[in-house]
């Protein structure tokens, strides 16, 4: 069953933003093969959004699937790029899920809520 309703806040526009998260209650006997964080304006929006990170069991600079069977709980983080953070508008609620694909192919829902990030101060970058 999918968590719903939940909020990414607390966030600064231009920073870089891990987001880590921890599934329990999966189908038994899968293995995640790929997991989607999507973030949109809105839900009728075409994919890929305003952006779409995709992640796998191997380490890259969008995250990780660090734990993927699903008779254990399936531990996951995103990274989202200063560049790609900085590309939200401030204060605004856009809309975000988290999809996990398993290596049969089934699509799972873990996760529907919105992320609304912060403005900062500080324009450097270096």
């Amino acid at each position: 069953m999918a968590a719903i309703k939940q909020i990414i806040s607390n966030q600064v526009v231009g920073d870089t933003i891990k987001i880590e998260r921890l599934y329990t209650g999966l189908p038994a006997g899968e293995t995640i093969a790929k997991a989607y964080f999507t973030v949109k304006l809105s839900s009728s929006q075409a994919d890929p959004g305003v952006l779409q990170l995709s992640i796998v069991a191997s380490s890259s600079e969008s995250g990780q699937i660090t734990q993927v069977d699903t008779d254990s709980p399936v531990a996951l983080y995103f990274v989202i790029s200063s560049e790609q953070s900085a590309e939200f508008l401030a204060n605004y609620a856009y809309q975000y899920d988290i999809q996990l694909i398993s290596s049969d192919g089934d699509i799972i829902t873990a996760e529907l809520g919105t992320i609304r990030l912060m403005p900062g101060f500080t324009d450097a970058v270096s």
